[in-house]
């Protein structure tokens, strides 16, 4: 409590008792970080009797939000946001939000299997107001690879590979290589 000579702190149980001279006048106000208070501050003029004043303190919080997408716009539902409270997944939309009290420090970490995130993490550190993060997510890709040859071990060339995501044929070794998603 600013305000009074004394400066009171609260009780665990929210009372304050602060002792002033006959005829004081002040502005009494609650400080606490982390809280709002209703109302604000009061003035006391010419105090010449006991004064009860109450406050209500509200806990402030903040929400970190932000969407998760591919490139240029695909938005991607099911991204875990770990480190954050209640490790809030995205929705159909792409979009995440946590709700953090004020002072809040963590790093949340994006995970969804198959997939790789940019950034790949975000630090918070002492909450002060709203954030907003995106990420931009990427496919694992997996790499298919082989050889085709005669039976005796004789390279094959130009074999179409079907089935691949590519038009891919093998080369004069018989090697053939492409790339698939994770998924």
């Amino acid at each position: 409590m600013t305000g009074l000579p004394s400066l009171p702190v609260t009780a665990a149980n929210g009372l304050y008792v602060s002792m002033v001279p006959t005829g004081w006048s002040g502005i009494v106000k609650p400080v606490k970080p982390g809280y709002r208070f209703s109302p604000d501050s009061v003035i006391l003029a010419n105090v010449t009797s006991l004064q009860s004043v109450s406050f209500v303190g509200t806990k402030v919080e903040f929400a970190i939000r932000g969407r998760i997408g591919i490139p240029p716009r695909t938005d991607l539902p099911g991204v875990v946001m770990n480190g954050l409270p209640g490790s809030p997944v995205t929705d159909v939309n792409g979009v995440y939000v946590a709700t953090v009290d004020s002072g809040w420090s963590g790093t949340a970490v994006p995970a969804k299997t198959g997939y790789r995130f940019t950034p790949d993490s975000t630090t918070y550190d002492n909450v002060a107001a709203d954030a907003v993060t995106n990420y931009d997510a990427k496919p694992r890709l997996l790499m298919i690879s082989g050889h085709v040859k005669k039976p005796k071990g004789a390279a094959i060339e130009g074999v179409f590979m079907g089935g691949l995501p590519d038009t891919t044929y093998t080369d004069s070794t018989g090697f053939y290589i492409d790339s698939v998603d994770y998924s």
